[in-house]
């Protein structure tokens, strides 16, 4: 069996492509994400890593149960600890989804240490720390706070509050006040 064949049965037989690499490689210098498996090297943008791992949620469908096959492939995607981080995240009811008449949703995810953190899951942003120095430096895709909100929107497990669009600046900047 080759090396590849391996990599897809590990993964559940999601394939992931390459793409290409560092600046000065000659590729195009766009970020890369690499995961050691079974004694390989896999590598993939971004994006990809991404769409995979939207549609292995996405086969989902409201369910807040996870099979075996796709619980493997989102740990081969994210590694276990992210993944275990995020499901953690989400079983303690930590994600909100903020809805108003003319913003799009903003989530928010209350972390370990009490702070809640803003995740915008179509773009991958989030305001905290492993956000800045790891998915920005492309050592990994997401951190388990976006992880969490995508899981949380998938199975359903999330609170909703619906709320006017005059909070909206406040939910994501803090506390506006007025200059006497």
């Amino acid at each position: 069996m080759t090396q590849r064949a391996r990599d897809d049965e590990v993964a559940g037989g999601i394939s992931i492509a390459g793409g290409p690499g560092p600046k000065g490689s000659g590729d195009g210098g766009l970020p890369r994400w690499r995961k050691t498996w079974s004694g390989g090297t896999i590598t993939a943008d971004h994006v990809a890593v991404c769409e995979v791992s939207d549609a292995i949620l996405q086969s989902l469908d409201g369910v807040s149960e996870f099979t075996e096959a796709q619980l493997v492939q989102l740990a081969f995607i994210h590694g276990a600890p992210t993944l275990l981080s995020a499901l953690d995240l989400v079983d303690r009811g930590t994600v909100t989804v903020y809805t108003s008449p003319s913003a799009p949703p903003i989530y928010t995810v209350a972390g370990s240490q009490g702070r809640e953190y803003i995740c915008l899951p179509r773009t991958n942003y989030c305001d905290c720390e492993a956000y800045r120095y790891k998915v920005l430096k492309a050592e990994q895709p997401i951190c388990k706070h976006v992880l969490a909100v995508r899981i949380a929107a998938a199975t359903n497990m999330h609170t909703t509050t619906e709320v006017d669009d005059s909070y909206i600046p406040e939910l994501i900047c803090g506390p506006i006040s007025t200059v006497p």
